[in-house]
């Protein structure tokens, strides 16, 4: 049997479904119709656009949980286990999916509580049971369950972009530096830069002149190489209410 999986839309399912069939259980229909044996994930693309929309990680969730179907067993090894029990599997598996890509458990615990009935049915089990078991997922792989933002008090992770800017100066008569050239310059940009960025000088030289020899005349121009950081990312931390 085929090890991949194939992901495909239906419009006939109503939710989304994992399914695997061995060649001894393809029937004469579904070989007439050209499906080989295999495993796959069959989705409605109107109640994923309805129930999902665009949220990642509800998105990863739902396919999580039908992965967790094949790796459980369900279909092969384990098929004779009551389904319930195999939704139940497949959510913790779902769970450690969301955790492992760095989904919000706040997104997953609101599809769960949406799409999973209050009572069990013996076909899905409870709302509380999902998310009881999902939550041993997602936390068993690394998950957190405080809600974690971005913000300018936890400190920069990283920035959006950088640019290096080189500035010269006018050829100036003594009493000058390097460094206060540099200083004067990175004034100068912050000026025209959201208050958010940054500025490094990662460079700086200086040429001479004499303009009036054989007397010493000296005149000096500065040149700094400035990097200037934006669009600062933030490192998360727990939110603060």
């Amino acid at each position: 049997m085929q090890r991949d999986i194939s992901i495909l839309p239906c419009g006939i399912v109503e939710k989304v479904e994992s399914w695997a069939a061995s060649s001894q259980d393809i029937t004469q229909e579904l070989k007439l119709a050209g499906v080989p044996p295999g495993r796959y994930v069959v989705y409605n693309p109107v109640w994923v656009r309805e129930v999902i929309g665009n949220d990642r990680d509800q998105a990863i969730f739902v396919f999580g949980h039908e992965f967790g179907h094949f790796v459980r067993g369900h279909f092969f090894e384990r098929k004779e286990i009551a389904r319930d029990k195999r939704e139940l599997e497949a959510d913790q598996f779902g769970g450690c999916a969301t955790a492992r890509m760095g989904s919000k458990w706040s997104s997953v615990e609101s599809l769960i509580s949406r799409i999973r009935p209050s009572t069990g049915d013996g076909f899905y089990p409870s709302a509380i049971e999902s998310i009881a078991v999902v939550k041993q997922g997602f936390e068993g792989c690394g998950g957190s369950l405080v809600p974690m933002c971005r913000a300018a008090e936890n400190g920069i992770a990283a920035w959006g972009s950088q640019t290096t800017v080189n500035k010269v100066s006018n050829w100036r008569g003594g009493g000058g530096s390097q460094p206060g050239y540099c200083a004067e310059a990175v004034a100068q940009l912050r000026l025209n830069y959201p208050a958010q960025s940054e500025f490094e000088v990662v460079a700086s030289n200086e040429t001479t002149r004499d303009t009036c020899s054989p007397f010493r005349c000296i005149e000096y121009q500065y040149s700094c190489a400035i990097m200037v950081k934006r669009d600062p990312v933030y490192l998360e931390a727990p939110c603060r209410k």
